[in-house]
């Protein structure tokens, strides 16, 4: 099992080194690097995708009551308090602010399986389903069962949604905070805008501030979600050693 995970360190030689355990630790997979905790905490609050946060715990004074509230909100968060950054120093983990172990990082791989193996365990009474039932606003409710990986977007539509999907679009009595916490638990989906989620497995071009998606769709990136949704693409591209310039996406 892969976990999602992002991480937020002040510096940058930890930073560097935090990186690289993750990237090359294959139950792990990068999302994104922060160098503060808010804006952390304001990626965190737009994404459906977060299982683990590495956080310098000197860093989580700064906004502890908040960062309470989205672990109370997501019974699979997890997080590890990083003390320092170094070969030999030990870290302290974190089960939704209530379980706490010591973490020796020379064993990063080992204890970083073992909770992957946990979080399994813990999950798999959960497992998320492959399909959804929706009642059709405009074929007076009729139930249609879609497949999750069929899904290419949701819009907001005041006090319904419309699902745009391979098989064409359904309208149903629904908000896009409802559909967002049905749609957490799968990896694949991620907010761009306050009125839409897409699914990353269906994005075909990124250009000017837009997604065109598999079906011809397009969506605006949203100015409070360009942060977290440059993240991912710079996370999942063949890229240079120097950052992609986030103003060529905007």
């Amino acid at each position: 099992m892969t976990l999602k995970c992002i991480a937020v360190v002040a510096e940058q030689s930890a930073t560097t080194e935090i990186r690289s355990r993750i990237i090359n630790n294959p139950n792990l997979n990068l999302i994104a690097c922060f160098d503060c905790l808010n804006k952390a905490l304001k990626y965190l609050e737009h994404t459906i995708e977060i299982d683990v946060i590495f956080i310098d715990i000197k860093l989580l004074s700064q906004s502890i009551s908040t960062l309470n509230k989205l672990i109370d909100a997501n019974d699979k968060l997890l997080i590890f308090s990083i003390s320092q950054v170094s070969a030999t120093d030990s870290y302290e983990f974190t089960i939704n602010s209530l379980k706490m172990e010591s973490f020796d990082f020379t064993n990063f791989s080992e204890q970083i399986g073992k909770t992957t193996d946990r979080f399994s365990i813990s999950a798999e009474s959960k497992t998320s389903p492959d399909t959804l039932f929706i009642k059709s606003k405009e074929d007076n409710n009729k139930l249609y069962k879609i497949y999750i990986n069929d899904i290419i977007a949701v819009e907001s539509l005041l006090n319904y949604i419309k699902i745009y999907t391979v098989n064409g679009k359904f309208i149903t009595h629904l908000n896009l905070k409802e559909a967002k916490e049905v749609l957490k638990q799968h990896f694949c989906f991620i907010q761009i805008h306050r009125s839409f989620i897409i699914s990353k497995n269906h994005i075909i071009t990124v250009e000017n501030g837009y997604l065109t998606m598999s079906d011809g769709s397009k969506f605006s990136i949203g100015n409070n979600f360009k942060e977290q949704f440059n993240s991912f693409i710079y996370e999942h591209s063949f890229k240079p050693t120097t950052k992609i310039d986030a103003a060529k996406l905007s």
